[in-house]
């Protein structure tokens, strides 16, 4: 609960943060400065918004915190062309410092070569050139108790302008945050202070000030659209990324918006806005990556161009090798049989020291494990049986000890109190034995309890929940003839079911497939004999299969996602996103109803109904 209420302070202050500048920057005008080049094709590409996504060493400049997140060590040069023969040039590199740590290192320069100065209009005029220059060194490391990025950029700024030389220098402080990450989603933050400590640089008398920047950003990253890659025996996914970053800069309000979609993961398409207009293309081949930006503003059009290799293996990496998919599942498949294994032994030890009912809640989570296995459904019913047993055990032994004491009204009255816990074969022995006395008060007794007992099955019928039917009718068992309800719950059963194949009919005719498959399945439940049922189900599953080409690989894929499901069953651990992912990838896999039954007992689940 203390790190959930540290998570949710730490999301809002970044969420504050960009919302009062998001809110703030609706007719924001951009301030042009040296600085405001930036740094990087790619975050060019995107106009900037950098500061929550950035995914190359070009953070040093946008946000240092996300240094410590780049997948590999880095090298980096970029070219611009501005107008007036203008130009601005990038290097740096970047390199890790630990396990949570990277420093980068970097420089950059807008010049302008031969100037042409006159006194006067007679004069011969003398050629001089111009730049202005940054060195930035940046650091940012993780703290992994609270799971935040921070970040801190020293900056040194040289100016050589027409001859009038000076320096000065300025203070960078980010920060980074992972607000929410789903399965293939996860939404991110970046705040960043920027030329916080501030050392003008004089020129002639005059002095300038590098702008103070704060800024915020959040993005969006997901992964879409998955390819299985067989020669590397894995998937591949295209990646969508999309930021928005507000803030203001001295007292000018600033925003950028940037979107890049990464295919095949080889190409790269960015487009951004912040005022002025952003396209950008990336191809990356294996450590190779080449950036070109085209941005448009009201002055001139700027090429960007940017070369990077990167080497080294991403953090993860360095702890794990990837996987492939086939060895991603044969992980996941055995992990399932372990524990499928363990769970079974350690509920069967429940049992021997009769603690039956912990036993039994470990087996209603152990069985989807191996679906096709039967030692934990035949352990299940056994110790079902103990249990009602155990149940009723106490009742029918106290009813013997009044029968035999001749107060047949109290030992008929703990044999219906055994029946309402539980129904028993013992019980129904002794209920007929001591109602063979004949006794009015028993004779009432019997009567009203078949009234009761009804009155809940017309409920349960009502609610058409079968299971807790059958119950009902197996306790009426042992006290009347049942044949007349018996009739009647197979009919209700009956036209529940036909309920069911209308409603899949009409989901067949609008090509719903999946929902046809969940209606059939539903029907084939109630009426497990019925082959027609039976039929259109595999007909409506043959359907689907012929409009979703799986491949092997898929097919694997879809396995090994419904064994995750059924560990997070067997385990407590997030059972209902994982069954949401199998339900959505695969509806009309054999196993799913298996599992979905068993997420119902376990409460975790409604079942379904019409």
């Amino acid at each position: 609960m203390q790190n959930s209420g540290r998570k949710i302070k730490i999301s809002l202050f970044f969420l504050t943060g960009f919302l009062f500048f998001a809110v703030q920057s609706a007719n924001a005008q951009k301030r042009q400065h040296f600085l405001s080049y930036g740094a990087g094709v790619a975050a060019a590409g995107m106009a900037g918004a950098f500061t929550a996504l950035g995914d190359d060493m070009s953070v040093s400049y946008y946000n240092p915190a996300l240094l410590p997140k780049l997948d590999a060590e880095e090298i980096a040069a970029n070219y611009w062309t501005l107008m007036e023969d203008s130009k601005f040039m990038f290097f740096g590199f970047e390199t890790r410092i630990g396990d949570n740590g990277s420093f980068a290192l970097s420089a950059s320069q807008l010049s302008v070569e031969d100037i042409e100065i006159r006194e006067s209009l007679t004069d011969k005029g003398q050629k001089k050139n111009s730049a202005q220059t940054l060195i930035n060194g940046s650091y940012g490391g993780y703290i992994e108790k609270i799971k935040l990025n921070y970040g801190i950029g020293l900056k040194y700024l040289n100016y050589d302008i027409l001859g009038y030389k000076s320096s000065g220098g300025a203070l960078d402080l980010g920060a980074a945050y992972r607000i929410k990450e789903w399965k293939k989603t996860s939404l991110d933050a970046g705040m960043v202070m920027q030329n916080i400590i501030n050392i003008p640089v004089k020129l002639n008398k005059e002095s300038e000030s590098v702008p103070f920047i704060v800024k915020s950003g959040i993005g969006l990253k997901t992964l879409v659209f998955p390819k299985y890659d067989k020669n590397k025996d894995k998937f591949t996914y295209d990646e969508l990324k999309i930021e928005l970053d507000a803030g203001m800069e001295d007292s000018e309000l600033i925003y950028a918006f940037g979107v890049q979609y990464s295919l095949f993961e080889i190409l790269m398409l960015r487009a951004g806005f912040d005022g002025d207009i952003s396209f950008g293309v990336g191809f990356k081949v294996d450590a190779f990556q080449l950036d070109y930006t085209y941005q448009v503003n009201e002055e001139q059009a700027i090429n960007k161009m940017g070369f990077s290799f990167r080497w080294g293996q991403s953090r993860k990496a360095v702890y794990s090798r990837t996987k492939t998919i086939t060895e991603d599942f044969q992980e996941v498949y055995r992990k399932a049989n372990r524990i499928y294994d363990k769970y079974v032994r350690d509920a069967a030890s429940f049992a021997e020291n009769d603690n039956v009912d912990k036993g039994i809640e470990l087996l209603n989570r152990t069985i989807p494990l191996k679906p096709e296995v039967n030692s934990a459904k035949e352990l299940l019913v056994i110790l079902e049986n103990k249990r009602k047993a155990e149940a009723t055990n106490s009742y029918i032994e106290l009813a013997k000890k009044y029968q035999k004491n001749g107060k047949q009204k109290e030992a008929y009255r703990e044999c219906l109190n055994a029946l309402r816990v539980a129904p028993d074969v013992n019980v129904k022995a002794v209920l007929e034995t001591i109602y063979n006395a004949k006794s009015k008060e028993i004779v009432k007794m019997k009567e009203d309890a078949i009234a009761k007992f009804e009155k809940e099955l017309d409920a349960r019928l009502e609610d058409y929940d079968f299971y807790e039917a059958e119950i009902i009718v197996e306790k009426l068992a042992a006290l009347m003839q049942i044949n007349k309800l018996s009739k009647k719950l197979s009919d209700r059963k009956e036209l529940y079911a036909d309920k069911y194949v209308k409603r899949a009919e009409q989901y067949s005719k609008n090509g719903q497939w999946d929902d046809a498959y969940k209606c059939y399945t539903e029907a084939l439940r109630l009426m497990p004999n019925d082959m027609s049922i039976s039929e259109r189900k595999k007909a409506v599953k043959k359907e689907y299969y012929s409009r979703h080409k799986l491949t092997s690989e898929e097919k694997m894929y879809t396995e090994k996602i419904y064994y995750n499901a059924a560990i997070a069953l067997a385990l407590n651990e997030k059972p209902l996103e994982a069954w949401q992912e199998i339900d959505s990838y695969n509806p009309v896999f054999d196993w799913n109803e298996i599992l979905e039954e068993y997420l119902v007992k376990n409460n975790i689940i409604k079942k379904f109904k019409l």
